[in-house]
Parts: structure tokens; C-alpha cells; sequence
């Protein structure tokens, strides 16, 4: 079952580029869950924000937020019973291009989304519990398709992350590969790039704007794109996907 968040705003979020912090929060309707906090990261889980058993959440924009992240990264690495280490990537290394133009400014400095992948996760840390994840969407059925890519039942839509820089940087331009589907069927797969990032947080939105149907009935991602935006669109929910 997927359920639909029904969106409230702090005065933050249409402002945070001209703040050092903010937040924004919302409100889960009919939530049965408890009180938890919302998670994210990779090896070390990080609490950014927290729900009440009425199911209101308020997610931090945390000033800084990289150097938390790296903090973090340094310490996990320097655990050996790790099997493996993890790094940020700079921009160039995140969008690189090798069929098509894409310039990027200020490429050689790293960065981070607040997300893991689009999603956040939502858990009890005292009782151990995970409830789900959540993630800032055009639809139920546009998150469900990026929750299981190996359905490919991709949908139209977009969906919404924070991205934070210590400085201004850009990524601009579009990139075309010829791609294959499961049955065979070729395509060209497009994305466009167009971010342009201040320092500190930034909100951008990926959007599917054309899916590619196999003999299948599969879709695939045809043309992708990636933009910085000023304000929270309207018709965005957060959808919540139960554990």
C-alpha cells in the first residue's frame, strides 16, 4: 500500500536560498505508525528530521550539511570490519557525457543530495523499527517504478531532492545514448542537464518527461531531466512506501 503525504510548508522553503537553515514539514494522513525520526545516508544511517504519532514530520536543511557528510564519511572509513569505503562524487564525475554536450562549471568540487537515491527513510531508532520510505513526488505510480527499476514500468512524473554545494557551480547541456530494452527494441535515451547551483542548498527536480514502450509492454526512461528550481511546485506529494 502507498500512501500520499499532504503537503504543508514552512516560509523557509521558498527562501532557502537566501537563509543559512531551514526546514519544511508535512503531514501523513492516517498514520498508525508512531513517533520515529527520518533517516538518511548510506553506511551510517543520519537523523535530519522527525514524525509524531500524529504523523507530522519536519524535515532540517542543516547549514554546512557537506562537511557533516564528509565528517561522517571520514569516520566509517576508518572502520576496517567495513567491507567497502565511500566518497562523495564531484559534479563532473556525477554528470559526465560522452555523447553529446555538457558543460559543467566548477565541476571538480564535491557535492551531496539530501536524499539516498530520491528516498528517505522513516524508522523508530529507540525500538529498532523501520516503517518506510518516503519520497517527494509527481505520483504513487512514479515513485513505485523507481522503488522496483527492475519492473520497468517508468511513468511520466518527477521527483524532488535538496543538493548542496559549498560553491556556486553549474551543469548545462544535453547527452543522447542509443539504448536497448530487455526485448531488443533500440532507442535514444536523452537527458538534460540543467542545474545551476548556488552555495549552499539547492532544490532540483528530475523530471521523466517521455517513457519508450517494448513489444513487452515495458517502459523505459527516454527523456530524463535534471533543473534547479525556485519554488515547490504545486501538485507534489510526499509518497510513503510502508516496509
Amino acid at each position: 500500500m502507498i500512501r500520499k503525504f499532504t503537503t504543508i510548508l514552512v516560509a523557509q522553503i521558498f527562501s532557502f536560498a537566501l537563509v543559512a537553515q531551514g526546514s519544511f514539514e508535512g503531514t501523513i494522513p492516517d498514520w498508525d505508525k508512531g513517533s520515529g525520526e527520518i533517516f538518511t545516508g548510506l553506511m551510517t544511517p543520519s537523523i535530519i528530521g522527525a514524525i509524531d504519532g500524529k504523523g507530522t514530520f519536519n524535515i532540517q536543511l542543516k547549514a554546512d550539511y557537506l562537511s557533516e557528510v564528509q565528517q561522517q564519511m571520514e569516520a566509517d572509513n576508518a572502520d576496517d570490519s567495513r567491507e567497502w569505503k565511500s566518497s562523495l562524487m564531484t559534479l563532473d564525475e556525477a554528470y559526465p557525457c560522452h555523447e553529446g554536450t555538457v558543460e559543467v562549471t566548477n565541476g571538480d568540487q564535491p557535492f551531496t543530495s539530501l536524499s539516498v537515491m530520491g528516498f528517505f527513510m522513516i524508522a523508530n531508532w529507540e525500538k529498532k523499527q523501520k516503517f518506510g520510505d518516503m519520497m517527494p513526488a509527481s505520483s504513487p505510480e512514479f515513485v513505485a517504478a523507481f522503488r522496483n527499476l527492475g519492473s520497468y514500468t517508468f511513468k511520466e512524473g518527477y521527483s524532488l531532492d535538496w543538493y548542496y554545494v559549498d560553491e556556486a557551480g553549474s551543469v548545462k547541456g544535453t547527452c543522447t545514448l542509443n539504448s536497448g530494452t530487455l526485448s531488443g527494441a533500440m532507442y535514444d535515451r536523452t537527458v538534460h542537464y540543467d542545474l545551476d547551483l548556488k552555495k549552499g542548498w539547492n532544490l532540483v527536480k528530475y523530471e521523466v518527461e517521455k517513457v519508450f514502450s517494448d513489444t513487452d509492454g515495458k517502459t523505459y526512461i527516454e527523456k530524463d531531466h535534471y533543473t534547479t528550481i525556485a519554488e515547490w511546485p504545486s501538485g507534489v506529494e510526499f509518497v510513503f512506501i510502508p516496509e
